[in-house]
């Protein structure tokens, strides 16, 4: 089921607060799994750490790629844009 699609930019924001602006009670829920397409025209960057990234490098994922099939943790997923911002389609898989 579609979620949200949303805008990122290019400093590190985490993927739920960014959802949130769509959808102000959105929480990733342990365990499930949710799919994220890169929809934009630039790559986007996305690590899963327990606090905000500086210069790391996480999983660069490129436009119209195939989806991220992302399952939460007990960390909490970042992203950004590569360039200055693209676009993402999140939904769960239910």
């Amino acid at each position: 089921m579609h979620i949200a699609e949303i805008k990122v930019t290019n400093q590190w924001q985490k993927l739920e607060d960014i959802i949130k602006q769509k959808i102000s009670n959105f929480v990733f829920e342990n365990g499930k799994k949710y799919t994220i397409q890169n929809i934009g025209n630039s790559s986007a960057n996305f690590i899963e750490k327990s606090n905000i990234p500086t210069d790391e490098t996480g999983f660069i994922k490129q436009p119209n790629e195939s989806p991220i099939v992302y399952t939460k943790t007990i960390g909490t997923l970042y992203v950004k844009s590569c360039v200055i911002n693209t676009f993402l389609t999140v939904s769960d898989d239910n």
